[in-house]
């Protein structure tokens, strides 16, 4: 895990609703990746004149609580890249516009500084896996199109909303199930969106048979929380499970903080 000063080098519209950004930091170089779809943690400063404030890391590995209540904190949001090598420094990712009027990217540019911490998630695959299923909401549209860089290995099946409830797709396990042909033993779960949604599918999938260590899930936002009280609230989380002892270091054990 790398945490790093960046700056924005590229920023390109490519539909109505997604504009393409390009980070570059010399650390990038140090930065490694176990599978596909990988997330990084992207800190924008609040304002355009303030200074860039990377977090300050306690021996849990989480921010400590002064950096957290400090009010200058950038906000933070987490991306996945859709092509990254460490030899280039650079970090290519895509960016919905969901219509809020306090968007990060309508106060910064190319030249901005930022920060980032990565990459996690990742989707990993493991010996004796055929098929992978990728469902996700029009927030984890990016992640999931980056999945199809593993179709020479794997094959895949996508779901994406809006559908049903949040913009999810209106679908349940069983009916994935039946639609792909996928067999519980050789295949792996790829889920993004909002948090209730993902708890839901990934609960029905475990239900069925496929083991927690073989889904990578994505709570992306929470119904009824801005980003920022969403970010809150899994600090919290993690704090909590930290005390007590819990290694917030493992993907399963992450999954399960985050779908509280």
């Amino acid at each position: 895990m790398v945490m790093t000063a960046a700056s924005i080098a590229e920023v390109e519209q490519r539909t109505d609703d997604t504009v393409r950004v390009v980070l570059q930091s010399s650390e990038f170089g140090n930065l490694s990746v176990r599978g596909a779809a990988p997330v990084f943690k992207l800190f924008v400063p609040r304002e355009p004149a303030d200074e860039m404030m990377l977090p300050t890391l306690g021996s849990d590995k989480l921010a400590v609580p002064s950096w957290e209540a400090d009010p200058r904190r950038p906000i933070g949001r987490s991306y996945t890249a859709i092509d990254f090598n460490p030899g280039d420094r650079r970090i290519t990712f895509d960016v919905i516009d969901l219509g809020k009027p306090d968007w990060w990217l309508n106060r910064t540019g190319v030249g901005s500084r930022v920060g980032v911490i990565g990459f996690k998630h990742e989707l990993v695959l493991v010996p004796g896996v055929t098929d992978v299923v990728a469902v996700g909401d029009r927030s984890a549209r990016p992640a999931v199109g980056s999945l199809t860089k593993l179709a020479e290995q794997v094959r895949i099946h996508s779901f994406t909303g809006p559908s049903g409830e949040h913009g999810f797709p209106d679908i349940e396990w069983v009916d994935i199930v039946d639609r792909t042909k996928a067999q519980t033993e050789s295949t792996m779960l790829w889920i993004g969106g909002e948090k209730s949604c993902v708890a839901r599918l990934r609960n029905q999938a475990i239900e069925n048979g496929l083991p927690s260590s073989r889904i990578v899930a994505l709570p992306y936002w929470s119904a009824g929380r801005t980003r920022d009280e969403f970010d809150h609230a899994l600090y919290r989380l993690y704090q909590r499970a930290a005390a007590d002892g819990i290694d917030i270091s493992d993907p399963v054990v992450a999954a399960d903080i985050e779908l509280q």
